[in-house]
């Protein structure tokens, strides 16, 4: 008789949307993360499962998909290195649907959210973003 599929850990679904990432195989990523998002809507960690499928929808191009994902996850993320990445997706993934206005908001919000402990790298990304974009 065939064997039921051995049941995932949440922490085994994470990781494995984690390493998809990292090997850029967006589609496994996107499929990891919504498994996740499915099955533990409403485990603490959901919100990294929302970034990590905002993050694969963007390294597919599909940046309004992502910029929606990016938004899903910014309402269920408390840890504030992890917001400052997704409101960094965010901001890009508007900049490059030709939403400028909106980005530069989003930028705005992140040097003000962040304004005393922002990380260096993304800084530095926000800023090439501004200047871009024209902010």
């Amino acid at each position: 008789p065939a064997q039921a599929p051995a049941v995932r850990t949440q922490a085994q679904i994470l990781t494995a949307a984690q390493q998809a990432l990292q090997r850029r195989d967006w589609a496994t990523a996107e499929r990891e993360a919504q498994a996740f998002i499915a099955t533990y809507p409403r485990d603490p960690r959901v919100g990294e499962a929302y970034h990590i499928r905002a993050q694969a929808l963007s390294g597919r191009g599909e940046h309004m998909q992502a910029a929606l994902a990016f938004d899903d996850a910014r309402s269920r993320v408390t840890d504030r290195s992890r917001r400052q990445d997704i409101l960094l997706g965010l901001g890009r993934s508007l900049g490059a649907i030709n939403e400028r206005a909106s980005a530069c908001e989003v930028f705005r919000q992140l040097a003000s959210d962040f304004h005393t402990d922002m990380r260096p790298d993304v800084r530095e990304a926000m800023e090439r973003e501004r200047s871009r974009l024209g902010c």
